[in-house]
């Protein structure tokens, strides 16, 4: 258990003392010396700090301190940070902060040296700088924010921090090219009457990232698309591996993809905007807020964001027509129409459309509702008050087959499976399935065959990267 170790200051530090009636703060100004666990600080004379501004532990330890003695108007703050931590986590910092894996590897990214220490170096459009320093024999990383202009003074704090840098023992990750891929140990289950069997389907090139949870995929005949972000690929199904055949960098984020048969990629973007693709081509663009899932015949969709209201969506002629669907107003409890106050997730099959978000009520229970095409509720898929068998997690994927439904929930690591009547067939952990250890199931879609294609990410063994994987299910 980590133990937080509280600096004691002397009583009389730096005091401000302001009107009757207003706060009384303590700041450091006569000791400007801050020891904590993994560095020390002699702040120059003409810098502060507030102590509750510090946090000391055995493996994580911050401070703020600030030029002048007034912290709200201060032009020029710093922010220490220090933290044992994973190689997985450090690069994966890297990577959401633009930097190249591979030009950080090669030692090819420029340093800025302060304080004797060679910092990576950033800059944001909201005058902060941001420095990195890797400290590999104690897996210890220090992020220093500095908000305001850099000058004498600031590096002055640089020059007067001292990292406490030990060796440790640690041993990094080998990078994502370097390391072993993740393998599967598959095995069939039964499920009821029915026994479910799981296929590895590998990329032809190993996808390893450090990406949970933001993959999204669809499937149109050969075809399977991927976007993570504003990365879209495209890749062949050849029934036994996945080609890559392009990639591209879209404008902006992507939220979420569907397809119909007729070979269009429908993408949602961040900004309340999409675009409808086909064979690599820009062939709309429209205006929908949210995520838009289509029918795969591709003459509807449905349009829907968290309590906005759902909208059906048809395109024709070149034009977006849209029309409110059953689920309105679902943040009013006098105006709501339907039984959702959320929706998190809206799947359209060729005979069902499946809901899954949180219900109207006290308990607030979460359940996947599925309705004919005309918007009639059939079925209520989930825990009942007294039966916690099929309780979600959170449900990242549904999916129709011939013989019912499938819920994949990332949260748990579990598959659901339901019969046409909705009666729970039973439910499927990853681990006796896959053979996986911890693995985030990121969505689930039913291929031309009938066959269950599923996208997971799962940490590999030496944490060098996620594996991304695709199985496909049958016997369902």
């Amino acid at each position: 258990m980590r133990k937080k170790l509280w600096t004691i200051f002397p009583l009389l530090i730096g005091l401000v003392l302001l009107t009757a009636g207003s706060t009384f703060t303590v700041y450091g100004e006569n000791d400007n010396t801050i020891d904590v666990a993994l560095f020390k600080l002699n702040l120059p004379d003409d810098w502060s700090y507030n102590p509750d501004d510090i946090s000391d532990y055995e493996h994580s330890c911050s401070v703020k301190v600030f030029k002048g003695t007034d912290k709200d108007n201060s032009e020029n703050n710093i922010t220490i940070r220090a933290t044992k931590e994973t190689s997985y986590a450090f690069r994966k910092h890297l990577l959401d902060s633009d930097i190249d894996l591979h030009d950080y590897a090669d030692g090819a990214i420029e340093k800025t040296i302060l304080g004797d220490v060679d910092y990576i170096r950033i800059t944001d459009n909201f005058k902060r700088t941001y420095y990195i320093y890797r400290h590999e024999p104690s897996g210890i990383t220090y992020n220093i924010t500095l908000s305001g202009e850099e000058n004498d003074s600031s590096k002055n704090v640089f020059n007067n921090l001292d990292l406490k840098l030990e060796d440790t023992g640690n041993v990094e990750a080998p990078y994502p090219w370097d390391g072993t891929p993740y393998t599967p140990n598959l095995q069939s289950v039964t499920v009821g009457d029915y026994t479910i069997t799981p296929e590895y389907i590998p990329f032809n090139v190993s996808q390893a990232g450090f990406e949970i949870m933001y993959h999204r995929f669809a499937l149109s005949g050969d075809l399977m698309y991927h976007q993570l972000y504003n990365t879209l690929e495209t890749y062949e199904y050849t029934g036994n591996s996945l080609n890559l055949l392009s990639s591209d960098i879209m404008d902006e984020k992507g939220n979420d993809l569907s397809a119909d048969t007729n070979g269009k990629l429908y993408v949602s973007l961040s900004a309340k905007k999409g675009i409808v693709i086909k064979d690599e081509q820009t062939t709309a663009k429209h205006d929908i807020s949210g995520n838009l899932t289509m029918h795969p015949s591709g003459a509807w969709g449905l349009a829907y964001s968290y309590s906005n209201d759902t909208e059906k969506i048809t395109f024709q002629d070149g034009n977006i027509l849209k029309e409110p669907w059953i689920l309105t107003s679902m943040d009013d409890d006098e105006a709501r129409t339907g039984i959702f106050k959320q929706v998190s997730l809206i799947e359209i099959g060729n005979e069902h459309i499946m809901v899954y978000g949180c219900l109207v009520g006290d308990d607030a229970p979460y359940k996947i509702a599925v309705y004919d095409q005309d918007g009639n509720q059939q079925l209520l898929l989930g825990r009942d008050p007294s039966d916690d068998s099929a309780s979600f997690g959170y449900i990242t994927g549904v999916a129709e087959t011939a013989n019912g439904y499938i819920a994949t929930d990332g949260n748990a690591r579990i598959l659901y499976f339901w019969s046409k009547d909705g009666t729970l067939l039973g439910k499927i952990q990853c681990s006796d399935i896959f053979g996986t250890r911890y693995p985030w199931l990121e969505d689930i879609k039913v291929a031309d065959d009938g066959s269950a294609m599923l996208l997971m990410t799962q940490k590999r063994e030496d944490e060098s990267a996620s594996e991304l994987m695709v199985f496909r299910l049958t016997g369902f």
